[in-house]
C-alpha cells in the first residue's frame, strides 16, 4: 500500500455547490428535487419524489450525476448533519439547499472512498465542533466541509479499502438484519402473549368455550368469564386541564402527562410541576395502581397503558391522561394486559376521534368498549403467566438491543482500521 497523505477536501473536488432554494417554479423542465425526506437509511429513496419546474440554467446547475457526493448542510438532528450520501441514481435529480454537493475528482479519488471516510468519528467529531446550532437547527457551512483532513491514498489501493470495508459492512449488515427479525418476531410474540391472555387462551387447561354475547368481539369467552363494559368494572376520570394560571402558586405539585406514560411504563426523565389546591389535589393525586391511559396519541399508539406504581409521591395527572381504577371485580394488572391487548389490535383506535392527525379517546366511548372479566384467581394466574413469557421476551430484548450497539460499534472499528491503513 502506498503511503498515505493527508489533503482538504477542497484539493479533492472539481466543484462544490450549495443547492437549490426555491420551492416552486413557474415555468422550466419538471425536475425531481432531493428533500431531506427523500434521505432513508443513508440512500436515496426515490419512492416519492417532488417535481420542480426549473429553468434549463437551473437544470444544468443543480442537476446531480452518478458519482456526486450530497452532504447534509442542515437539520434538527445533529447527528445527521455533516452526513454525506453518495449518488448513485439514474434518474435525474437536483437537489434542495439543505445539501451542499460535492464533485469528486475521478482521477484522484473514489467517491465511494470519500462517502465511507465520512462515516468516521474523526469526521463526526470535526462536524459536532464546528457546527453552528441556532432555532432548534443545527448547521455546518460549505468552507468548514472543504477543510475535512482526508487521508489520501492512490486509487488503486483507495479501491481496495472500499472493497474491503463493503465486503465487512455486507456481513454486519445481515447479522443487523437478523437482529431486527429477531426483534419483530419478539414484538409479534408480545402482542400474541396479550392477546391469549386477554381472550383467556394462554393458560392451556382443558375449557369451554361458551357463544360471545359481542358480535364484534372476534372470540368466544372460556367458561366462567362473563362480558362487562369498561365503565362497568372501573372509574374512569380526565385529568385537569393544564392552565397559565396553574403555572405558579403555593402548592406546586409534579404531574403525569401523556409525554411520561409510555407501555407498562411511566418515565420519569421529563416531569412538570403545576399548582393544585387541596381540593383539586383530592381529585386529582394519583393512587398505586392507577392505570393511565393517553387520551390523545396517534392512532396507533391511542390508549397506551402503565400502572402508577407510586413513583412519584404526591404526583396529579392532566387531562392528556384517562385514569382507570379498578372495582374489586378486577386485579389491575389484568385490565393492563386487556389494554395493552386494545391498544396494539387496534381497538382503541376505533372508538377514536381525529383532529389534526391526533386520535383522542373520550371517556364515554372507553367506558362502553367490552371487557371479557375472568374470576380473579383465573386473573391473578393470567397476569402471573404473562409476566413470565414478558420477562423472558425482556431478556431476549435487552441482548439483541445489546448486539446491535456492539454492531455500531463494529462499523466504527471497520472504519478506523480502513483508515489507517491496516486493512486485510
Amino acid at each position: 500500500m502506498t503511503e498515505i497523505q493527508r489533503v482538504l477536501l477542497r484539493d479533492l473536488l472539481t466543484e462544490s455547490q450549495n443547492g437549490l432554494s426555491k420551492r416552486s417554479g413557474d415555468e422550466g423542465e419538471a425536475t425531481a428535487v432531493l428533500r431531506l425526506a427523500d434521505i432513508s437509511s443513508g440512500a436515496i429513496d426515490e419512492t416519492a419524489p417532488r417535481d420542480i419546474l426549473l429553468t434549463s440554467k437551473e437544470v444544468r446547475k443543480y442537476t446531480l450525476r452518478p458519482g456526486d457526493l450530497v452532504c447534509i448542510r442542515v437539520n434538527g438532528s445533529k447527528s445527521l448533519v455533516g452526513r454525506v450520501i453518495p449518488f448513485r441514481s439514474t434518474r435525474k435529480w437536483a437537489y434542495c439547499d439543505h445539501f451542499i454537493r460535492f464533485r469528486p475528482r475521478q482521477d484522484v479519488v473514489d467517491s465511494l472512498y470519500l462517502a465511507h471516510y465520512f462515516q468516521t468519528e474523526a469526521v463526526r467529531r470535526y462536524v459536532e465542533l464546528n457546527m453552528v446550532s441556532s432555532a432548534g437547527q443545527n448547521t455546518v457551512s460549505q468552507g468548514t466541509m472543504l477543510d475535512v483532513p482526508v487521508p489520501l491514498l492512490s486509487l488503486a489501493d483507495q479501491r481496495l479499502v472500499v472493497a474491503e470495508i463493503d465486503k465487512q459492512f455486507s456481513r454486519l449488515d445481515e447479522a443487523v438484519a437478523n437482529l431486527h427479525r429477531v426483534k419483530s418476531n419478539l414484538k409479534r410474540y408480545k402482542t400474541s402473549v396479550l392477546r391469549e391472555g386477554a381472550q383467556g387462551r394462554l393458560l392451556g387447561d382443558a375449557q369451554s368455550f361458551e357463544c360471545s354475547t359481542f358480535a364484534d368481539a372476534g372470540f368466544d369467552l372460556p367458561a366462567g368469564w362473563t362480558w362487562t363494559r369498561v365503565g362497568d368494572i372501573g372509574r374512569l376520570q380526565l385529568g385537569r386541564q393544564r392552565s397559565p394560571k396553574y403555572h405558579a402558586g403555593p402548592d406546586m405539585r409534579p404531574y403525569l402527562r401523556v409525554q411520561n406514560v409510555f407501555e407498562d411504563r411511566i418515565d420519569l426523565s421529563d416531569v412538570m410541576e403545576m399548582n393544585f389546591s387541596h381540593a383539586d389535589v383530592s381529585r386529582f393525586a394519583l393512587q398505586p395502581g392507577d392505570i393511565l391511559l393517553n387520551e390523545g396519541q396517534s392512532p396507533e399508539f391511542l390508549g397506551r397503558p402503565a400502572i402508577y406504581r407510586g413513583e412519584l409521591p404526591g404526583a396529579c395527572f392532566t387531562n392528556t391522561l384517562i385514569r382507570f381504577q379498578a372495582h374489586t371485580c378486577v386485579v389491575p394488572e389484568f385490565a393492563l394486559i386487556v389494554f395493552r391487548h386494545y391498544m396494539h389490535s387496534g381497538r382503541f383506535a376505533k372508538e377514536s376521534n381525529i383532529t389534526t392527525n391526533i386520535a383522542h379517546l373520550s371517556l364515554g366511548r372507553l367506558s362502553n368498549v367490552e371487557f371479557a372479566l375472568p374470576p380473579v384467581p383465573e386473573q391473578q394466574r393470567i397476569v402471573a403467566e404473562v409476566d413470565r413469557r414478558l420477562s423472558i421476551v425482556r431478556e431476549v430484548e435487552a441482548e439483541v438491543d445489546a448486539n446491535l450497539r456492539r454492531a455500531q460499534g463494529l462499523r466504527q472499528a471497520i472504519l478506523a482500521k480502513a483508515f489507517s491503513g491496516a486493512h486485510a
